[in-house]
């Protein structure tokens, strides 16, 4: 393996996870991640609870392999298309099948798709390109089957870029925290003036919060869980994979903020425990270069 390759940090990402729990430590349970193999392109973890594994595979349009050769893509199923069918009460069995294959996974298959991507490249023929996502999902299946997981238990995402995974962990943090989250494109920026294009939007649920592709896949469920009630309590999000943007993740803010939509906002960002009192009237989800002492200081 080229050691020229510039990786995902997967031992960065797999500290975090592991660390996590400090934060998502209401209601029930923990975050509950066990690391249970490693490798240069990627980690494989266990997850206690299905509900986090669920979250996290919705949120990162994740591989469900149904068997050795067959996987479902979620990344396809949440088009807007499909989102709206289903609001309006058509398609709603996509869901339900989907809600099926979710609820008995625990096992993460977490790849670097950069590294992955780079050395496919290098090494194979133009015109056999084409076909490198189904190469990497029958390597990530072997990978699985070698470590002694059953494929059918997993999820398989490939990450290529921090700035989604932890998107990720802050909408992990933020339902624990009792809101609803709601993704980027999630009908919500779209029903509300914004100036501009949030990560993420949290609103204050009655219970337990929820993401939203969570509730269309788990439904009833998920909404007698939240209590049934969304509160004016609300965040905007901004997330920002470099503390050097930090400045401009707070910028974003000022003007989501200005439209008088919102009663926080937060910015989520590595490495930025001291910031300028000018800043301190935003919340913040931190941790440290190693991925440990994660902080949320909502306000």
């Amino acid at each position: 393996m080229s050691s020229s390759l510039p990786p995902l940090n997967l031992s960065y990402f797999k500290t975090m996870f592991e660390n996590a729990s400090k934060i998502l430590s209401i209601g029930k349970g923990r975050l509950g991640v066990v690391v249970r193999a490693t490798g240069d392109l990627w980690n494989i973890l266990e997850f206690k609870s299905p509900r986090y594994l669920s979250i996290i595979a919705l949120e990162e349009g994740a591989y469900l392999p149904v068997s050795s050769e067959k996987w479902l893509h979620l990344e396809e199923l949440f088009t807007r298309h499909n989102i709206m069918r289903t609001l309006v009460g058509i398609g709603l069995d996509r869901f339900r099948k989907l809600r099926e294959e979710l609820e008995n996974r625990s096992i993460l298959f977490f790849a670097d798709h950069h590294r992955i991507l780079m050395l496919f490249y290098s090494s194979q023929k133009p015109e056999d390109i084409t076909r490198s996502q189904e190469h990497y999902n029958m390597l990530a299946i072997n990978f699985l089957k070698e470590e002694g997981f059953d494929p059918r238990e997993s999820v398989i995402v490939y990450d290529t870029s921090t700035h989604r995974f932890f998107e990720v962990m802050a909408a992990l943090s933020l339902a624990e925290k009792g809101y609803a989250v709601f993704l980027e494109g999630d009908i919500l920026d779209v029903m509300i003036p914004t100036n501009g294009v949030p990560d993420r939007i949290a609103i204050k649920t009655r219970n337990e919060g929820f993401t939203f592709k969570e509730l269309l896949v788990f439904g009833e469920a998920v909404w007698q869980r939240a209590g049934c009630e969304l509160l004016p309590e609300s965040f905007v999000i901004e997330v920002k994979p470099d503390p050097s943007e930090a400045s401009k993740g707070y910028a974003r803010l000022e003007r989501y903020m200005s439209t008088g939509q919102f009663t926080g906002g937060l910015l989520a960002c590595p490495r930025i425990f001291r910031i300028e009192s000018r800043l301190n009237k935003y919340s913040c989800l931190t941790w440290n270069e190693k991925g440990r002492n994660i902080s949320m200081k909502l306000k």
